[in-house]
């Protein structure tokens, strides 16, 4: 579950994801924040599946030492799947507006600047794939294309400070041929091209071709997978390599896994903006390479299925965020030439009996930089922990707590500020009336904490609010 990064850390992105249900939610809560979820799923008949699904969610807070901040984002798809005996299609199309004013303050109140941030995407998607047995060749196709525009404007001054456009568009093959059971050759076709406009054109193209073979012996309780990423970007050819094992120690009780691979990590303003709201604009993308060394071990123990991992990895252009000298308000991005990170993974999730369950996620990073004194604006502790308890048939009760700490952030002068630690929860509950109506109540952030995130950008704080889901 992942936060949206200005907003509490319990009030997440929607996930835009075709359901087979139907239901309309309407809502409403404190600090002006009304909510509305539509999903609609229809059976054309035996073949043919359609699905659609719109999300609103906005908000508005103001107080005496902060000003105000206030969001909306809108968030749509339609989408069809159309199956035969051999063919699976399935086209998309998807839409995605968030309007942001991220007023900012110091830790004396001054210097507020309120910076008002617009951008829109498009984008549709087609895959198309063969439904077949084990031992025939498995093939699909996907095909993309997005668009995105992104404005910024500081509003004291009432002027523009930067437009932003971004071009993607690209298609993925995927070939698998099954021999003699345990055998399985597959190769992977990727053409990525992207185009930035902002003071200049950026072009970007990335191909790779990944042949891959991979063994599964069950008697023996191994698998082993093995591949070479051969990709090329502007004059560059990387060989990366890919592999994994996996061992049964002791049925699925016990599973001892280990692997190695190295990827081109394509950085585009897209995700940036989605993990940092407040960067200004970069007419200077590095892609990240990340050479992954991990193992661990994993299974399922009664109802308790864990995974414990310890990994490292040592990344080429590691994107950092520095608040910018001359307006703090804003964040530069800077890469970090090289940068070893250590991380110890915990996860699991446990069912107690039917009517409670717990989900936990829990990392612990450690950081060896080469160039900047630390990985700005990364946490060295992240926890999340999940809670489901059903104390009725009709009654669904949830609880989510969230840690992070030892976040550091730092100006382009590299004047160092440590962020205290974040802790957030946030509860809901939700009653079904009867077959259609059902009564939901959420609060976030109940702690009221005024953490932050990024530095000048306090949280929205506690927020509550309900309303129903009518399924139909």
């Amino acid at each position: 579950m992942k936060p949206n990064q200005f907003k509490p850390l319990s009030y997440t992105a929607p996930k835009l994801i075709p359901s087979d249900n139907s239901y309309l939610k309407l809502g409403f809560g404190s600090q002006i924040a009304p909510m509305a979820e539509w999903v609609h799923s229809q059976k054309i008949n035996d073949k043919i599946l359609i699905n659609a699904h719109a999300v609103h969610n906005s908000a508005f807070r103001s107080d005496a030492l902060s000003g105000y901040q206030k969001f909306m984002s809108n968030d749509g798809l339609v989408g069809m799947n159309y199956h035969s005996k051999k063919w699976m299609v399935a086209p998309l199309i998807y839409f995605k507006h968030n309007n942001n004013h991220l007023f900012s303050i110091d830790d004396k109140g001054s210097n507020k600047l309120d910076i008002g941030r617009n951008n829109q995407k498009f984008g549709l998607t087609n895959k198309i794939e063969n439904l077949i047995g084990k031992q025939e060749i498995k093939f699909s196709n996907t095909v993309y294309l997005s668009y995105l525009k992104d404005n910024v404007n500081q509003e004291q001054t009432g002027e523009q400070s930067f437009k932003y456009n971004e071009y993607r568009y690209g298609t993925t093959f995927f070939v698998e041929k099954g021999i003699a059971k345990i055998h399985k050759l597959s190769g992977e076709f990727n053409i990525d091209m992207s185009q930035a406009n902002v003071i200049s054109k950026n072009h970007r193209t990335i191909f790779s071709i990944l042949p891959k073979y991979s063994i599964n012996l069950e008697k023996q309780k191994f698998k082993l997978f093995a591949g070479l990423n051969f990709t090329k970007e502007i004059n560059q050819m990387h060989i990366l390599p890919v592999l994994e094992t996996e061992k049964n120690l002791i049925g699925d009780a016990l599973i001892f896994y280990t692997g190695w691979n190295i990827k081109l990590q394509v950085n585009y303003y897209d995700n940036l903006i989605i993990e940092n709201p407040y960067l200004f604009y970069t007419d200077n993308i590095k892609n990240t390479k990340v050479d992954n060394r991990y193992g661990g071990f994993k299974g399922l123990l009664g109802k308790l299925n864990y995974n414990l991992m310890f990994s490292n990895r040592q990344v080429n252009n590691m994107p950092l965020y520095l608040a910018d000298t001359l307006n703090t308000r804003l964040f530069t991005l800077q890469f970090e030439p090289r940068m070893g990170i250590n991380n110890l993974h915990v996860a699991f999730d446990f069912e107690l009996s039917k009517k409670v369950k717990v989900i936990n996620q829990f990392d612990v990073y450690l950081y060896d930089m080469n160039t900047f004194k630390r990985a700005w604006n990364k946490p060295t502790v992240d926890l999340n922990i999940g809670f489901i308890y059903k104390p009725f048939e009709k009654w669904t009760l949830r609880a989510d707590f969230f840690v992070k700490s030892g976040i550091y952030t730092a100006t382009t002068e590299l004047v160092e500020m440590k962020l205290p630690t974040i802790i957030d929860l946030n509860v809901s509950g939700e009653y079904q009336f009867n077959k259609h109506l059902h009564f939901f109540l959420q609060a976030n952030n109940v702690a009221t904490q005024k953490y932050r995130q990024y530095y000048g950008y306090n949280n929205y704080g506690i927020q509550v609010f309900g309303g129903i889901r009518w399924v139909y």
